[in-house]
């Protein structure tokens, strides 16, 4: 059995293989897909990169590299080679960049999630508690920004303290903290966002809803939903017009499973 402390998963459609990061291990592992089957094991296994402490949050397979979001040397992501060097750094945060010098405990405050598109020759970044949502293509061995969407600031506060010798890096949320993006959901042709929207103050009252935005890869809106439930996850099937959704457990209730038509 193959055990895997999942923090991220990419599809490569150009050599069909899937891509895990192992948080803990702050490893990928790559598997062959066989025949449209997703079989994990030693079988399927085809090679595995370590990293070091120097991407100490998300990493996702990128074609023939990989990338990581974080803060590196007041930039957003890095660009890193097949053997985990850092060979590029960029992104400038939007909005108030006080603090960006104290690297990891910026970036606590503004975490993103990383999505690729099916061949990974794209990619879009969504905020957790800002609402930037920024989207990228890598096109002649460079990565070019595409089109940006940014209007609140996270409503944090980072702090960074020392233990004796070593580093303490913390956020912390209060009432006015909004929770935007949940989640990246992509296809061939769009990049699905999973919005709230919800600041904490307001996450005790009822009748929330939460928002799905569907996008095409240049950056440009095409339909938006409303939906009269909170949601975790969803998986999107263009095929059949739906969508699936896992909602949030509120109220000491159990996560359902949810099919929305589009």
């Amino acid at each position: 059995m193959i055990e895997l402390t999942l923090r991220d998963i990419t599809y490569n459609s150009k050599n069909n293989s899937l891509a895990f990061f192992d948080g803990m291990l702050r490893q990928v592992s790559f598997y062959k897909i066989n025949e449209h089957k997703i079989q994990i094991n030693n079988n399927t296994f085809h090679r595995k990169v370590r990293f070091n402490a120097d991407c100490p949050y998300d990493i996702v397979a990128f074609g023939d590299y990989f990338l990581a979001n974080g803060c590196f040397n007041a930039k957003q992501f890095a660009l890193l080679n097949s053997k985990a060097d850092i060979i590029a750094e960029f992104g400038v945060f939007p909005g108030d960049n006080t603090g960006v010098e104290v690297e990891n405990s910026f970036f606590l405050k503004n975490q993103t999630t990383l999505c690729t598109n099916l061949d990974q020759s794209r990619f879009v970044a969504a905020g957790y508690f800002h609402d930037q949502l920024v989207f990228y293509r890598f096109e002649n061995n460079k990565i070019i920004k595409v089109r940006e969407y940014f209007s609140m600031n996270a409503k944090m506060v980072s702090r960074h303290t020392k233990d004796g010798n070593q580093d303490i890096y913390s956020s912390s949320e209060n009432d006015e903290t909004t929770r935007t993006y949940r989640m990246l959901y992509s296809t061939k042709e769009h990049i699905y966002a999973l919005y709230w929207g919800i600041a904490n103050k307001d996450f005790g009252k009822t009748g929330k809803v939460c928002y799905i935005l569907k996008f095409d890869w240049n950056g440009n809106l095409k339909e938006g939903f409303k939906v009269n439930n909170l949601l975790k996850n969803i998986a999107i099937d263009e095929i059949s017009n739906c969508i699936y959704a896992v909602t949030y457990p509120e109220d000491e209730r159990e996560s359902i499973l949810m099919k929305y038509e589009m």
